[in-house]
C-alpha cells in the first residue's frame, strides 16, 4: 500500500537557474590565455636572467681585466701588456673594420 505524505498545497520550487554556458567558455578562454601568456614570459625572463652576456666587446672585455687585476687573477704588468696588445690591434683593424693590406686588390661591384 503506498503511503502519501501530506501536501501543503504550495507549488514545488523552481530548481536553480541554469549557469549561462557561453559566459563560462569565455572565461575559461579568458584564464587559458592568461596562463600562455605568463608562461611565455616566465620563459623569456628565465632566459634573459639565465643567458650569460655573449657582447665580448671590447668595453666588456676591459671590464674583466679590470676586475682580475684588482682580484689579484693577473699582475699590473699583464694588465699592461694586454691593454696595449689590445690597443694596437684594435688601431691595425681601424676599430673593427679590418683594412686590407696595400698589395690587395678588393673586387669592385662583383667584377
Amino acid at each position: 500500500m503506498p503511503m502519501v505524505l501530506a501536501q501543503d498545497g504550495s507549488p514545488t520550487p523552481a530548481p536553480p537557474p541554469q549557469s549561462d554556458t557561453g559566459s563560462v567558455m569565455v572565461w575559461v578562454g579568458v584564464l587559458i590565455l592568461a596562463a600562455m601568456i605568463g608562461g611565455v614570459l616566465w620563459v623569456w625572463l628565465r632566459r634573459q636572467l639565465l643567458t650569460p652576456d655573449a657582447s665580448g666587446g671590447p668595453a666588456t672585455i676591459m671590464e674583466d681585466l679590470r676586475r682580475m687585476r684588482s682580484e689579484g687573477q693577473i699582475t699590473q704588468e699583464e694588465y699592461d701588456n694586454i691593454r696595449r696588445n689590445m690597443a694596437t690591434r684594435l688601431a691595425q683593424s681601424d676599430f673593427g673594420v679590418v683594412k686590407p693590406s696595400a698589395g690587395s686588390k678588393t673586387p669592385r661591384d662583383g667584377r
